[in-house]
């Protein structure tokens, strides 16, 4: 019977693991599923004893709100339900997916976006009456270039609302969805060839507003985004788009001059106003409550609503999610620059890590007190931190593309473990060895390079293995500064979707493999480095000694 190798059987045996784990994450998904509804049967009649009864403690103070953590939402929500308990989320997609799984019992959301929420997912129920009109703006930085620009562009959307233009915008977008994504505006907007440029930072998950669509989903419209570029056209100018995860980036890139505008639903408000300058409104719309289905109609609401079988529901999420639209193209992309952000890292780190080893093990103090507070620095920074702060703080308002800020922040942050890791393979290695190759007429150089360093290879290679795979899973954070990699490409389906399952566990199969397929090459160098694979006896020699 054939044996398999060690390298084989680590294969089959994280594949086999993988097979396990999306078996059993199915399996919980199974047993867990609630059903669903029935899409076309979304807005039965309910039992209007339940609505008053939930309407009644929309104010009381156990009633939990799902907001995004630095978008409009919180101020809605602290305006209309002051006594409410508020869970905050990262991305506006979490909101209705939090609700809907029954983690918190409601969301105020706009009603541009009701239809899209209860097409995709229809175990949601929107009040019949909005609690309040959302009235949003442009944000520009508060000095004289921002207020210069907030005029210029008051005194355009003034005009254009008098021309009559502004509606016919506003009616080709406020009924797109996407599921819907027939947009009847199609006049061409061009541009200056010796126009200022208008730095504009948007988060493009917010439809109508700003969001991505094409076949590739890399292409920036919306009504706020033609807007703008209305206004620009007019005026002399060119937008440059930075599409990033979250407010916080755009923000805080705005406040350190790498943005000139903001374009996002943003309502003004008199905190945000000490910071930050507002335009007029660009538009206005009334927002709703939206709750649970089951919470409102009791629990018997599938009996007369109906129930979605559990593996159809699977198949049209994976269309969804990777089919539809291309999407997979997204996750392919996204795999390509973690690939690069994670190779060309590595190298650069792991040079550097050595040079910052040399640094530490001086016999100068003052030179081994750098090196030594360089690891430090670098090991106790959290990588998110370092990489906001490199990319808005250090690089500024100078033009360095999000790839290359991240390949230097992980390549820093890198360097740091990499020196450490050094440090504690050669002081591993007795001192004894040093003393007698030095008695032997080495000199310190050879001794290092010759005796010590073949060593420290094979000790510290299992730990560089986990070092690499720990680097590979640390460029998840790179979408902070709009680096669309695999992470934030599942964020970008999830947004489009509004499914977490499949974009999700997608992903996480993919670092599964990519990791895998790292630790299986490394550990194969780490054989071939080892001198007893290296002379290994010939299967001629060995037979030979067993006859004799």
């Amino acid at each position: 019977m054939k044996k398999f190798t060690r390298n084989q059987t680590i294969l089959f045996t994280q594949l086999a693991l993988v097979v396990i784990i999306a078996i059993s994450l199915f399996f919980v998904s199974y047993i867990t599923y609630d059903g669903g509804l029935l899409k076309e049967e979304a807005f039965l009649s309910n039992d209007k004893d339940s609505e008053s009864y939930f309407r009644n403690r929309l104010n009381s103070n156990d009633m939990s709100f799902t907001i995004e953590s630095v978008g409009s939402y919180r101020y809605l929500v602290e305006k209309y339900y002051p006594n409410a308990n508020t869970v905050a989320v990262a991305a506006w997609g979490d909101m209705p997916l939090r609700v809907s799984y029954g983690k918190e019992e409601a969301f105020v959301v706009e009603e541009l976006n009701i239809d899209y929420l209860l097409q995709n997912n229809p175990s949601l129920y929107f009040f019949d009456e909005p609690i309040g009109n959302c009235e949003y703006s442009l944000c520009v930085p508060k000095n004289s270039n921002g207020l210069s620009l907030k005029q210029d562009f008051n005194n355009f959307l003034n005009d254009f609302r008098a021309s009559g233009e502004y509606e016919k915008l506003w009616d080709a977008w406020k009924n797109v969805s996407y599921t819907n994504l027939n947009i009847t505006y199609d006049k061409e907007i061009t541009f200056e060839d010796d126009a200022k440029e208008l730095r504009v930072a948007t988060v493009p998950f917010f439809l109508p507003y700003t969001f991505y669509t094409g076949e590739n989903s890399d292409e920036l419209t919306g009504f706020a985004i033609k807007l703008f570029e209305e206004f620009c056209s007019a005026n002399g100018y060119k937008p440059v788009y930075s599409t990033l995860s979250g407010l916080s980036s755009a923000t805080m890139g705005m406040q350190n001059g790498k943005y000139d505008i903001i374009i996002y639903p943003m309502i003004e408000t008199a905190e945000k106003a000490e910071v930050f300058a507002f335009t007029d409104v660009i538009c206005e719309v009334p927002v709703y409550t939206g709750v649970r289905v089951t919470e409102v109609m009791g629990v018997d609401a599938k009996k007369y609503i109906g129930r979605i079988d559990y593996f159809q529901h699977v198949k049209d999420s994976i269309h969804k999610n990777l089919i539809s639209n291309n999407r997979w193209k997204l996750l392919l992309q996204g795999l390509k620059n973690t690939i690069i952000l994670s190779v060309f890292s590595a190298i650069f780190g792991t040079l550097l890590g050595i040079f910052i080893y040399y640094l530490d093990s001086r016999n100068n103090q003052f030179i081994s007190a750098l090196g030594r507070l360089y690891i430090n620095v670098f090991q106790r920074v959290p990588q998110v931190l370092l990489l906001l702060i490199v990319c808005y703080v250090v690089f500024g308002t100078k033009e360095v593309s999000g790839i290359i800020t991240c390949i230097i922040v992980f390549s820093l942050s890198f360097a740091a473990h990499t020196a450490e890791m050094i440090r504690s393979g050669v002081d591993s290695i007795p001192e004894g060895q040093m003393r007698a190759s030095l008695a032997l007429g080495f000199t310190r150089a050879k001794a290092f390079f010759n005796i010590v360093t073949p060593q420290v290879i094979k000790i510290i290679l299992p730990v560089y293995r986990g070092n690499i795979i720990s680097l590979v899973l640390s460029t998840s954070i790179a979408g902070y500064i709009a680096v669309r990699d695999l992470a934030q490409a599942s964020d970008v389906i999830r947004s489009h979707t509004l499914e977490a399952f499949v974009p999700m566990l997608i992903s996480a199969l993919i670092y599964f493999i990519l990791t895998a397929l790292i630790g299986i090459i490394l550990t194969t160098v780490e054989r071939k480095l080892d001198p007893k694979n290296r002379r290994r006896i010939p299967r001629w020699v060995e037979n030979i000694k067993k006859e004799v």
